[in-house]
């Protein structure tokens, strides 16, 4: 008898048609405060890769400006060689 409740009590936790509203108020909170804790993980995340890729970016400038003055040193210093 007592194990016939204790199923049926174990059965209805697990229940995936729960008929609770307090339960399911709950469920929803909660899942909502997943959410919002995930939203600000990926957007501290994705502020984070924005600077990361500004910064990338100044790098490959300066690198195409340290190549084009470099190529420009050699057509002049090979002019002045000849």
């Amino acid at each position: 008898m007592l194990d016939e409740k204790r199923k049926d009590v174990m059965d209805k936790k697990r229940s995936p048609n729960d008929d609770n509203p307090i339960r399911l108020e709950k469920k929803m909170k909660a899942m909502h405060l997943k959410i919002d804790n995930i939203r600000n993980k990926y957007n501290f995340a994705d502020s984070a890769n924005r600077g990361l890729r500004e910064e990338v970016n100044k790098f490959r400038r300066e690198i195409n400006l340290y190549k084009q003055i470099q190529s420009i040193l050699c057509f002049i210093d090979e002019r002045f060689l000849k």
